[in-house]
């Protein structure tokens, strides 16, 4: 196990200082702190975009309730455990080692939700979660890590027409999961936005470490 762990080090090093790459996480990082100095800039973007969400159908209510849920803890846990024990019996370390890896985003949120400390629109309270701070959005970036993490284990391991049918079923989820907390109130668009730029960051980076281990046990 520590061997592992020091061959991932050594590919999160090698692959970062490798063909600039790293220059594209940078600029999501860069990105998202931005978004996260300047909301009173962007309170006009939140205002359209909240108008035009809330503009959408209010049967469509118990749907956007249904793919928040998607995106709770307890929904993600299981994600997160299926996945696990999946690449455990399947003896996939490595990629168990790399879902690992991504998870990293959560804490990230978490920290940054402390730190930023914005209040949800209209001053909701919501009953279950890290804290009630709003930004960032801790549903859209712990479905879009998770998510694009299982869509990625299933692109190197699965044909490309599942990796096809997986990668369009995570996209429509993690956008529809967006869409529906600032259907529901508890977000701010920036929020979901400031979510996903956070798990990306963190997604970019695992990716690329990942494909240089990968790549490096092929070569072997």
């Amino acid at each position: 196990m520590i061997a592992v762990m020091n061959n991932i080090f050594t590919q999160f090093k090698t692959q970062m200082l490798k063909d600039n790459y790293w220059i594209w996480p940078a600029l999501v990082g860069i990105a998202f702190i931005l978004l996260s100095l300047f909301f009173p800039e962007l309170k006009g973007v939140d205002g359209f975009f909240i108008h035009l969400i809330k503009s959408l159908p209010s049967g469509l209510k118990p749907l956007m309730e249904f793919f928040s849920n998607v995106a709770s803890v307890p929904v993600m846990t299981g994600f997160i455990l299926v996945s696990l024990v999946t690449l455990g019996i399947l003896k996939k370390w490595k990629f168990f080692w790399t879902f690992l890896a991504g998870l990293s985003a959560m804490p990230l949120y978490a920290v940054l939700k402390l730190l930023t400390k914005r209040t949800r629109p209209n001053g909701v309270v919501v009953d279950f979660g890290f804290s009630n701070d709003s930004f960032p959005s801790g549903h859209s970036a712990s479905s879009l890590i998770v998510l694009f993490m299982i869509a990625y284990i299933v692109d190197k391991n699965l044909n490309k027409t599942w990796s096809r049918i997986v990668a369009g079923l995570v996209g429509f989820l993690v956008l529809a999961i967006g869409v529906s907390r600032i259907y529901l109130g508890f977000h701010f668009p920036t929020d979901v936005l400031g979510g996903w730029f956070v798990a990306l960051f963190v997604f970019l980076i695992v990716k690329r470490t990942a494909d240089g281990y990968i790549e490096s046990d092929a070569i072997k």
